[in-house]
């Protein structure tokens, strides 16, 4: 491979030096994208490597190992203007910063980079650059196209241009680089051009190959595209190869003969670009985005097409896209314009103008915006004022109708208005097309407080604290010195059945005991009032699968009732039997006696001095009565164990606490 002048030691005479490449698409005399030993690819470091005997000097990328895309079928080809030598990061504009954004379905004019750049520029206060195209002037009016639109309430404005001596062929690199970034993969520069501007505006075209459509009329001379319904049973091809069968409430583009395209949705094969095309028509419409979705979801065919029609689009920039797209196709297919725009546009939509009243900003959002602020963030939007006026609620087409003596005070040069009783001051904007979700006085309101900051919504109460740092503290202390001496944890329900209580010796009327009023079962009747019998119940489960040495515990709430209300205070429970370390065969376990609990229990309590005295509220007596009850809790553990063996006569309970 020549490399040009790039420094490389192992270059000969020639600027060459060998690479082994075993990609499908590898050829001879083919420009390539080529990382010479020591590049790094993410965390890949190329190194000189010996295939069957031959130093290979490097690795021929493909787009994925760039980082461009995910494609990974072949290498880069390159085109042959590109100067030899010349950087990858220059070429791809490289290292770059690709953003996945989630855009919620209301919000179509976000389905564009534009629309994107003017919601940034209104939150960042910046002024929004816009693409400004040259005059179009057609070269000539040789070609003609009929234009029939049989269904305008499902197809409000179709336009149409038509071209000749087209060039189809690969598109300029910085037009791939531009796709592959986005996701798309480069055809050729009609359909990447399409594409391009689909992704710019948010709004998208089709292109058909003029000499494959037909008339209505053959004897006009010249082709037809008619907007209507698919005939029951008609069926298309589609260009990613599937045939389709319609139903007949679809709607289609068709020429005079047959169906040439699902509207919004895909084009048909037939009719689609190829090399060999040479007269091509640009399609820029609009669709009712209710028929499109039913389409698309009848014949399971999602397309970045039907994505965003679905969600409504303004039909008064289709002329302004097409344009758009017109000014690249003369750039980049050498193309000549013929003949002026076809503009099927059955009615025309009404302006239409919303109020906003400062004061109900403040009321529902809880601060002020001073009428500049409020100008200045919606026609950055591209909300335009119109004027002030009492306020009419809901959307208004006719600004006569709206009056304030504010605009009387205006004409007579004044700065300072009055305010009267009556006055319900407001401010009058008109709502531009791609705002399809703005409706409502409270969506101008979202819009403000979305710009200006939820961060600038005053504070009226603190936040509670419903979260006890030093309490969690606590149990996640006890918990590891439990865990650390051998213990399991056990999680067991909150309800309990009070018969398990008494079988431990207790009065049930003398119990706290709360009782459900629709319990799921007689074993789940009540809150519990102690962890013991739960506990007792797991050993039990496991002496009688023959495990013999277990350790649990359960940090957990009980629940009493007294007479001034209710109460859950944290308890914590153990339950021992068996040997204090696992069994070996070199050496028999020790078993679990009084002393080893005792050194348990000690631990709790040397660790609890620590975890007390780091309490913003220790207190020594409050820590001397906690110590009491602990050491009360001894002398019960004692009396539990010798009433417990006798639930337990063959002495498989050794302790519990």
């Amino acid at each position: 491979m020549d490399i040009g002048d790039r420094d490389y030691a192992e270059k000969d005479d020639d600027n060459c030096i060998a690479v082994i490449c075993g990609a499908p698409n590898c050829h001879s005399g083919m420009m390539a994208a080529l990382a010479l030993p020591g590049s790094k690819l993410g965390e890949l470091e190329i190194k000189q490597a010996r295939i069957r005997g031959i130093v290979s000097n490097g690795m021929l990328c493909s787009e994925r190992e760039l980082g461009i895309s995910e494609n990974h079928a072949g290498i880069i080809e390159l085109p042959f203007d590109v100067a030899i030598g010349t950087s990858v990061n220059e070429l791809y504009a490289l290292p770059d910063t690709v953003f996945e954004l989630e855009i919620t379905p209301n919000r179509s004019d976000l389905l564009g980079y534009i629309g994107i750049a003017r919601d940034l520029c209104a939150k960042l206060t910046r002024d929004l650059k816009e693409h400004v195209g040259k005059p179009i002037e057609p070269a000539s009016a040789d070609l003609k196209l009929g234009l029939a639109n049989r269904e305008p309430e499902l197809c409000p404005r179709y336009t149409a241009r038509v071209f000749q001596n087209v060039r189809v062929g690969e598109s300029p690199l910085w037009l791939k680089t531009a796709l592959i970034k986005s996701g798309l993969r480069p055809i050729n520069n009609i359909v990447d051009i399409t594409n391009f501007v689909m992704l710019e505006t948010g709004h998208p075209l089709h292109a058909f190959d003029y000499d494959k459509l037909a008339a209505v009329n053959p004897d006009q001379g010249y082709p037809d595209i008619v907007i209507r319904k698919a005939h029951p049973g008609e069926e298309m091809v589609a260009l990613d190869g599937r045939k389709y069968a319609l139903e007949g409430d679809e709607l289609v583009i068709a020429d005079g003969q047959k169906a040439s395209a699902l509207a919004g949705v895909m084009g048909s094969e037939f009719s689609g670009i190829s090399a060999q095309t040479t007269r091509i028509v640009l399609e820029c419409a609009a669709f009712h985005p209710a028929s499109i979705r039913k389409t698309s979801y009848k014949l399971k065919l999602s397309t970045d097409s039907s994505y965003r029609f679905e969600r409504h689009l303004a039909a008064e920039y289709a002329d302004a896209v097409s344009a758009r797209a017109t000014g690249l196709i003369l750039e980049l297919a050498q193309a000549e314009l013929c003949g002026e725009l076809l503009d099927s546009c059955p009615a025309q939509a009404e302006d239409i103008y919303l109020g906003l009243r400062p004061s109900r900003f403040s009321k529902l959002i809880g601060f002020e915006l001073s009428d500049s602020e409020i100008k200045a963030y919606l026609g950055r939007l591209g909300f335009s004022f119109m004027q002030y006026g009492n306020h009419i609620p809901g959307i208004i087409s006719d600004l006569s109708q709206v009056y304030c003596h504010h605009g009387e005070e205006m004409k007579l040069g004044k700065t300072e208005f009055t305010e009267l009783e009556d006055c319900d001051h407001s401010h009058y904007y008109k709502v531009p097309p791609y705002r399809k979700d703005v409706s409502r006085e409270a969506d101008l309101i979202e819009e403000l407080a979305r710009l200006a900051g939820y961060d600038k919504v005053p504070q009226k109460t603190a936040p509670q604290q419903i979260m006890d740092r030093h309490a969690y503290r606590v149990r996640k202390k006890t918990m590891d010195w439990m865990v650390n001496w051998g213990c399991f944890e056990t999680l067991n329900y909150s309800f309990c059945d009070p018969r398990q209580m008494q079988d431990l010796g207790y009065e049930l009327d003398q119990l706290p005991l709360i009782s459900l009023v629709n319990p799921q079962s007689s074993n789940q009747s009540a809150m519990r009032v102690s962890l013991v019998p739960q506990l007792l119940t797991n050993l039990a489960y496991n002496l009688n699968h023959a495990e013999r040495d277990v350790k649990l515990f359960e940090q957990s709430r009980v629940y009493h009732k007294s007479a001034v209300g209710h109460s859950e205070p944290m308890h914590l429970a153990a339950v021992f039997t068996g040997t204090r370390e696992p069994e070996h065969w070199q050496a028999k376990g020790t078993p679990i006696d009084f002393t080893w609990v005792k050194g348990c229990l000690e631990g709790l309590l040397t660790t609890s001095v620590w975890i007390l005295h780091s309490s913003p509220q220790f207190s020594p007596i409050t820590y001397l009565m906690k110590l009491s009850v602990i050491i009360r809790s001894l002398s019960a553990w004692v009396a539990l164990v010798e009433s417990s063996r006798k639930c337990w006569p063959n002495g498989e309970l050794t302790a519990a606490f």
